[in-house]
Formats: C-alpha cells, sequence, structure tokens
C-alpha cells in the first residue's frame, strides 16, 4: 500500500477512534476526557503508524529549529490572516449553521481558561499538526508544493467533520502547509495553531464577561459602515498575508538550496519552492531500505484513490449527520 492511501487510511482512523474511544471512556470524568481525547486517538495512533512503518520520525515530522525572525513572522502572519478565515467562517455559518460557536458558548461556562487554553489550543497544535503537517503532508510530498498544500488544507478541513468548520479550516490547512514546506519545520504550524486557536479561547471568555462590547459588535455589524470596513481590512488582510508569506520564503532560501542540492546557476524561485524532494534526489523517510519499494508504489497512486473516496464519503455522510441534527 503506498504512503498516500496510508496517510488517508490514518485519517479515517483518527477520526473513528475518538467516536469507540468515548465507549470505553464514558466513565471518566468529561473533563479528563476532553483533556486526553486527542493524545489517546490522534497523537499515539500516529507514534504508532511511523514505528509499524520503520518511519524516521524526525524527518517525518520535520523537527528541525525555526529561526527566530520566523517564529515572529509566523505570528504576525496567524493575526493578519483572522480577517480572511472569519470571513469564510461567517458565509459558511450563514449556510450550514455554526455548530462551533455553539460549542465554545457552552464550554466557557463550564470550565476554566487555563483548561480550555490546553485543551483547545495546546492540545490541537501538537496532537492535529503531527497528524496533518506531520504525517500526511510527508505522505503526500511526492504530488509536488502546490498540489500537496492545497490536498493538505482539504484533508484537515475534512478531518473536522462538519461542513461549517470544513471550509475555513481548510484555508488555514493550507496556510499551514506551506509554512512548514518553506521552513522545513512543523513548530512552523504548531506555533500558528496554537496562536490561532488561543486567541479564539480568549475571545471567547472575553465576549462572555463583556455582553455590552457584544451588543455593540452586533449592532456594528449590521450598519452600511461596516461593508466598507470589511472590505478594507480584507484586502488588508490579503495583502499582509501574502507580504509575509513571502517574506518567510525568502528568509529561508538559503535552506532551500541546502534542502535540493541546487547550485547558484540553477533557477531559484518558485521552482526550489515548489519542487519536491521526490522530484530530484529521492530517499524515503524509513530507517529499513527494504521499505523503499514502497515509494514505487507511490507513483502508480493519483490524487483520486479508494481511500480518498472513502474518507470523501465518510466526510459527507458525518457532516451531513451533525448538519440536520
Amino acid at each position: 500500500m503506498s504512503k498516500v492511501q496510508k496517510s488517508n487510511l490514518l485519517i479515517i482512523t483518527c477520526v473513528f477512534l475518538p467516536v469507540l474511544g468515548t465507549l470505553f471512556l464514558r466513565n471518566m470524568p468529561t473533563k479528563l476526557t476532553l483533556a486526553l481525547n486527542q493524545y489517546l486517538f490522534i497523537l499515539i495512533p500516529c507514534i504508532l503508524f511511523m514505528l509499524a512503518n520503520k518511519m524516521d520520525i524526525k524527518k517525518t515530522l520535520k523537527l528541525n529549529p525555526l529561526k527566530l525572525s520566523d517564529v515572529f513572522r509566523l505570528i504576525a502572519l496567524t493575526l493578519v490572516i483572522l480577517p480572511i478565515t472569519g470571513v469564510i467562517s461567517n458565509i459558511a455559518s450563514k449556510i450550514f449553521g455554526s455548530p462551533i460557536t455553539d460549542f465554545m458558548n457552552d464550554i466557557v461556562t463550564q470550565f476554566s481558561f487555563p483548561y480550555l487554553f490546553f485543551v483547545i489550543a495546546i492540545t490541537p497544535a501538537i496532537c492535529e499538526e503531527v497528524i496533518m503537517r506531520g504525517v500526511v503532508l510527508d505522505g503526500y510530498r511526492k504530488f509536488g508544493f502546490k498540489k500537496a498544500i492545497i490536498l493538505n488544507g482539504v484533508l484537515f478541513g475534512m478531518l473536522h467533520m462538519n461542513f461549517h468548520q470544513f471550509f475555513y479550516t481548510a484555508f488555514l490547512g493550507i496556510i499551514f502547509a506551506t509554512v512548514v514546506w518553506y521552513t522545513k519545520s512543523i513548530f512552523a504550524s504548531i506555533i500558528m495553531h496554537l496562536v490561532n486557536n488561543g486567541l479564539s479561547v480568549a475571545l471567547s471568555f472575553f465576549l462572555k464577561a463583556d455582553q455590552e462590547t457584544l451588543k455593540q459588535a452586533e449592532q456594528f455589524s449590521s450598519s452600511s459602515i461596516n461593508i466598507v470596513v470589511s472590505v478594507v481590512v480584507l484586502m488588508g488582510s490579503v495583502y499582509l498575508t501574502y507580504y509575509f508569506l513571502s517574506a518567510i520564503k525568502k528568509n529561508n532560501m538559503d535552506k532551500l538550496e541546502e534542502n535540493y542540492n541546487v547550485n547558484e546557476d540553477t533557477q531559484l524561485n518558485d521552482d526550489i519552492i515548489n519542487m519536491d524532494e521526490d522530484s530530484i534526489n529521492y530517499k524515503p523517510h524509513y530507517t529499513s531500505d527494504n521499505l523503499a519499494r514502497e515509494y514505487t508504489s507511490d507513483k502508480k497512486v493519483g490524487i483520486i484513490n479508494i481511500s480518498f473516496v472513502l474518507l470523501v464519503i465518510i466526510f459527507l455522510g458525518l457532516s451531513t449527520l451533525m448538519y440536520f441534527q
């Protein structure tokens, strides 16, 4: 079985394991169940998956250090994409409803900020990044930069298993995959994921505490001037997103040249970024050479395969059930 198909099946496994796991954890306190869920049913299966396939964990997960300057750029990038994700989320909520908003409004009244920051910000930033920007992105590397990051975004959206979250998480997944590809470090997406979700938790607590501000925001959102302001902010967000992505890309050109073994006279712009190691000098991320045949089988597998179709069917089925609940 190819790495692409295995990656898809790993996602399917991590979708169903939490459902089955609730049967075994039903007698545990809700607070403990929420805290352990992703570690038990996403992180541990990913580690076992890599060990079973004798993969080089450091290379697969891209456990490489970040440049300090990139850390600040990544935090800034997370902030400037918020208007874009906000627009996508608002459009999707008008069509499919907003179950995640209702969920957040409910849990902020039940749990403390430190606990929810751990469950909603820290935990997904580790567990979801290990599976998506670690194992899955590595499995899709053979498709090259553009296809790999777009597919990673789509798969990340489907991992959430509801129509509302699919669209803005797919966008976030593309951005996260892009910064990991540029920096060759999973810590890039971990930082962005942590900041994004952490801000969501903080905002939920702030709005809960300050109902007056919430009412004023609702009144402003219905005014005509809001349309003009929103368009200007959105345009600025798009420009700044491009700016920071370009800055991160430029800041890591030396690393890309080294990684891809390119000479000075090689075209260094899009070609370096858009070429995958597979297309230059592929060495499978396995500690056992006898598993190199997997790459040969990968060449025969396209984007649309049985495992991908199965994942789409599961996503549509579960998302439809959630929509009509």
